[in-house]
């Protein structure tokens, strides 16, 4: 059964999985401290127990010297400083009893001691207390001596013994020490390395389940502006699958509404143009008399009907040159051109319909070699000063000047028209908008003239825009990289 993991789960994986590991590592970490920690505890449990068995011995050693000083001197000195070391006893056992707690061994030793210990006391306190072993003194002087004798030597045979193997437990101390050192060492690295690993593969699993296929999808976005055939899937349950899944059916969806639209623009170009072309023909002989002679209002009227089936013919030529531009089926064919003969000579050619107006036209140019396809610049150059003489008012001018910088060449055509309301510079180069200056919208036109420039001038690699005040004129400028 395949996982099906989102983004959000595969980046909850992304900050989980090493902090398990973290936590595993510090568990393991704090494990292993605490037993080094156990072990040193029991290095001072040992020495402790030691040391309070080397003063119990001390103790009864200092209770037998106190018992002989005050049999030879009877001083109370001496028996003060007996009852003293006496009562000192049972804090010394108690302090056995506890640091034996849970070891057999050691709870072993601290019951002989205790045992020992009662012997001896009761022997050599027979001096004061007159009891059954003070009888043993008067009667049998050698038979205590043996008995006192054999009290201490069972005693010191247990301290031997406790000696011996405390001091073993504590010679295991630095070779502990050193294991602990290596053990530290040995889970520090494998920590570390851990935390390498699972870094690496946690980086390499997200790259392979996300980056990479985020790769693809930009390729494929790519590809659809370049009108390429996209990447396969990139597979997956995610939201980069279903994002992928709907990008393919977005392209399909999109190329198959172009199909549609190169369908209606062929209709329309055979539908449309064909029978306008052949109104116009009928109209033009019907003009000539061909049909017989017409009034002088039926003159008027087919000289208007020719107009209108102009103004159609023209509106469809410009659409489909319009989809053709903007759905990039087309090629420059560059050349290079001297971009102010070029000017000149379009000047020149619309200088009639200045006249008609009284406007005056001046150029200032000068000889600039710029690549570009000549066809459409020429186009571009008529649209944009045809403009200026259409909104320009009569005995106006207009000033055409062809200048270069940096490397760039600048064509700027300035009148003294109805000019541009501020924030509509921009609009006014979109398709069938003109703006809403009442001055501009007055006058004939469909409003793709300028997004026709713009797409020319982009495709050569410049740029295309105007400034200018509302009712003050315009300057429609654009820019072209120099040879």
């Amino acid at each position: 059964m395949k996982f099906r993991l989102t983004i959000a789960n595969q980046g909850l994986l992304l900050i989980t999985i090493p902090l398990i590991c973290e936590i595993i590592f510090v568990a393991f970490l704090w494990t292993a401290l605490g037993y080094i920690d156990e072990q040193r505890k029991e290095i001072a449990r040992s020495r402790e127990f030691v040391a309070q068995v080397i003063d119990l011995t001390k103790d009864f050693l200092d209770a037998g010297i106190c018992l002989g000083a005050w049999k030879t001197t009877r001083s109370d000195e001496f028996s003060k400083q007996y009852d003293a070391i006496v009562a000192g006893v049972p804090q010394i056992y108690h302090k056995l009893t506890d640091l034996s707690a849970n070891d057999p061994q050691r709870e072993k030793h601290v019951d002989a001691l205790k045992k020992n210990g009662r012997q001896i006391l009761e022997l050599i306190s027979g001096f004061r207390k007159p009891t059954g072993i003070a009888m043993l003194v008067l009667m049998d002087p050698a038979v205590y001596k043996q008995k006192l004798r054999d009290a201490y030597q069972g005693f010191f045979a247990e301290t031997g013994a406790i000696a011996r193997e405390e001091q073993e437990r504590q010679s295991l101390n630095p070779a502990v020490e050193e294991r602990e050192r290596d053990f530290l060492s040995y889970v520090l690295l494998g920590g570390v390395a851990m935390n390498v690993v699972v870094t690496l593969w946690m980086a390499s699993f997200f790259s392979q389940r996300v980056t990479r296929r985020l790769t693809v999808l930009t390729d494929n976005c790519r590809k659809f502006v370049e009108r390429k055939e996209l990447n396969k899937a990139v597979g997956g349950h995610d939201e980069i699958a279903d994002l992928d899944s709907h990008i393919h059916e977005m392209v399909d969806t999109v190329r198959s509404a172009e199909r549609k639209r190169d369908e209606y623009v062929q209709m329309v170009n055979h539908d449309l143009r064909s029978p306008l072309a052949a109104i116009q023909a009928v109209l033009a002989n019907t003009a000539k008399g061909l049909y017989g002679e017409l009034s002088d209002k039926g003159k008027s009227r087919i000289a208007d009907a020719k107009e209108d089936a102009v103004r159609l013919v023209d509106l469809i030529n410009e659409t489909m040159e319009t989809d053709r531009l903007e759905s990039g089926q087309f090629k420059l064919n560059k050349e290079e051109v001297d971009l102010s003969g070029l000017v000149a000579n379009v000047v020149s050619s619309l200088r009639p319909l200045a006249e008609q107006k009284t406007i005056g036209i001046t150029v200032a140019a000068s000889e600039l070699q710029v690549n570009l396809d000549r066809a459409r610049m020429h186009r571009v150059l008529v649209n944009l000063i045809d403009n200026a003489i259409k909104y320009a008012p009569n005995d106006s001018k207009i000033e055409v000047s062809v200048t270069s910088s940096a490397n760039r060449a600048l064509v700027q055509i300035s009148d003294a028209g109805a000019g541009v309301k501020p924030g509509e510079e921009e609009r006014i180069f979109e398709p069938y908008d003109r703006g809403t200056n009442p001055g501009a919208l007055e006058k004939p036109g469909k409003g793709l003239g300028l997004s026709v420039c713009k797409v020319i001038v982009e495709a050569h690699g410049g740029s295309i825009g105007v400034k200018g005040r509302d009712g003050k004129g315009s300057t429609f400028w654009l820019t072209l990289p120099s040879a």
